[in-house]
């Protein structure tokens, strides 16, 4: 399954690495997209093992609004 939120505040590399350690810690974790032209980050993820709102709240720890 992918799940795509908005992400104002991402910009750069290293938001996106900060975004990737975040999220890789969340089981089932699979790949992680980030577009920073659109401010869009996609996880994808076994639905089975994680939910969408598991990856929110990772990225909201670590320091990001998501729409």
């Amino acid at each position: 399954m992918e799940i795509t939120y908005h992400v104002p505040e991402v910009h750069c590399g290293a938001c996106t690495a900060s975004i990737r350690k975040a999220v890789e810690q969340v089981a089932g974790y699979e790949d992680l997209r980030v577009d920073l032209e659109s401010k869009r980050v996609t996880v994808a993820f076994d639905e089975n093992r994680a939910s969408a709102a598991d990856f929110r709240a990772r990225i909201e720890r670590a320091g990001f609004d998501v729409e």
